[in-house]
């Protein structure tokens, strides 16, 4: 392992505000979902593409206008880190970068809300 792999590895152990995908849980989209501050985001790879959903506490989507962040993708060995832009009609957050989605894929998602301090989400696995 590179000692970038643990350096990325070390600092994603102790970060504050991380929150893990809780349970599991699928959404609407198919992604897996977890807790950001008061929110909750779903998130779903796709080969080249990651989707985030801004949802309320109950699960129910709502705009991610005014939201923005970026996404590390830990994929076939390597990282990436891409940024998120607004996606159609406002209903989700999308990167794209060279990347294929599988079961040993994880990606740590760096957001900041509407109104909210920037706070990170890890999510695996993520397919």
């Amino acid at each position: 392992m590179t000692h970038r792999w643990l350096l990325l590895l070390a600092f994603l152990a102790v970060s504050t505000g991380q929150a893990l995908a809780h349970g599991g849980g699928r959404g609407v989209n198919g992604g897996v979902i977890g807790e950001i501050g008061d929110r909750h985001v779903e998130v779903l790879a796709r080969d080249g593409e990651i989707r985030v959903w801004v949802l309320d506490a109950h699960d129910h989507p709502v705009t991610a206008a005014g939201a923005s962040g970026s996404v590390v993708v830990l994929a076939q060995g390597r990282s990436q880190t891409l940024p998120l832009a607004l996606g159609d009609g406002g209903a989700f957050l999308v990167a794209r970068g060279d990347f294929r989605a599988d079961r040993a894929m994880r990606v740590v998602a760096t957001l900041t809300l509407p109104g909210q301090p920037q706070r990170q989400a890890r999510f695996t696995p993520i397919e």
